[in-house]
């Protein structure tokens, strides 16, 4: 039986109430506890989902890292890595642990002061806490940051001062052969791979700006993606590295846009407006590389939109400037990391954990 015009207006009208209602609904989350005073930040989940690291950072003291299992839906209070050396003596007295990255193996790489106060890469296996340095100062001289992990392990790059230009270096632990993918007079920041890892997608420093390059990690050879007025920062690729997701201020607003281009920089979308710019993480994207997740300036939801804009859906979770997301598949379960406050007049922001299986 078809229905008549008035039932299927009213049918529309149900249907979209029930949507509303669900996406109003505030998430079940469950609080990542560690043991530090700070705000929570920058959550990375490990290929497998099974452990999510985050920093905790007091604003002018230590920045701790941290390492949480997540099991059945829910993460274990997170345990705190060690740098050598302790407690003491890294960077004038402070240490800092950041930027995390984990290879498909299950370890987490990470840059961390030294007791001279330079950034060098650690790596630390759960459930060990102790970290080791990754790189000696013999095979890889300088500062070393911005670590990035292919999709199989075998190529990581870094961003490196060893040239005084801040280039990226590929390292490949099978053969521990070393080479520059960048050689410029700019600063090249925040590498990611495409899924195939053929491709490596980054930002440049220079002339006061922030661009965004696309290098071939065979050849060399590099193109430029997005630039123009107003910072372009923090790439990575979505939907099977046919596009590219960055954060943008070239509209000029005090507030940060979330942008989408194709690999060749053609089809630029804006996805969202006044979204809330994490700490030092790249866009999240979901496991399938369809759907981008963002927190806006002042809200209480998580955003979820598709790379080429086509669909959004909010996830409410009933905490206030919530921000910082990262997804993952655990265990058949897709779940959504996040930091935000527990009430407007709380001191820090914290780390939730949420099952949203079945929500796009």
């Amino acid at each position: 039986m078809t229905p008549s015009g008035n039932q299927a207006g009213l049918l529309r009208v149900l249907a979209a109430a029930a949507f509303l209602t669900l996406a109003a609904l505030p998430a079940t989350a469950g609080e990542v506890k560690h043991t530090s005073t700070g705000h929570a930040e920058n959550p990375v989940w490990s290929a497998s989902g099974a452990h999510l690291a985050f920093e905790v950072n007091p604003l002018g003291g230590n920045i701790d890292l941290f390492v949480s299992e997540v099991t059945g839906g829910a993460a274990k209070s997170g345990r705190q890595i060690t740098l050598p050396g302790g407690g003491s003596g890294f960077g004038g007295g402070k240490r800092v642990a950041v930027n995390s990255s984990w290879h498909p193996s299950g370890f987490v790489v990470f840059e961390a002061t030294n007791s001279s106060g330079e950034y060098r890469l650690y790596f630390s296996q759960p459930p060990a806490v102790t970290a080791s340095e990754l790189r000696t100062q013999a095979q890889a001289p300088g500062s070393l940051q911005y670590p990035s992990i292919s999709s199989t392990g075998n190529e990581v790059v870094f961003t490196s001062s060893a040239t005084g230009k801040g280039d990226i270096q590929l390292w490949e632990p099978n053969t521990d052969s070393t080479r520059n993918l960048t050689s410029t007079p700019g600063t090249e920041v925040f590498p990611s791979f495409s899924p195939n890892g053929s491709e490596l997608v980054f930002t440049r420093k220079n002339n006061g700006g922030e661009d965004v390059f696309l290098v071939d990690v065979a050849s060399g050879a590099e193109k430029a993606v997005a630039g123009g007025g107003g910072d372009q920062t923090r790439p990575a690729f979505a939907m099977g590295g046919s596009r590219i997701v960055f954060f943008s201020k070239a509209s000029g607003a005090s507030d940060w846009d979330l942008v989408s281009v194709a690999a060749n920089g053609s089809d630029k979308k804006t996805l969202a407006t006044q979204v809330r710019l994490p700490s030092r993480a790249r866009p999240a994207i979901s496991p399938d590389g369809n759907w981008v997740a963002f927190g806006s300036v002042e809200g209480s939801g998580i955003t979820l939109v598709k790379a080429d804009g086509s669909q959004t859906v909010t996830v409410e979770t009933g905490h206030r400037t919530v921000g910082e997301p990262a997804m993952a598949m655990s265990a058949g379960r897709l779940m959504l990391a996040y930091t935000g406050l527990i009430s407007t007049d709380a001191d820090w922001r914290r780390l939730y954990v949420v099952d949203i299986t079945g929500q796009i």
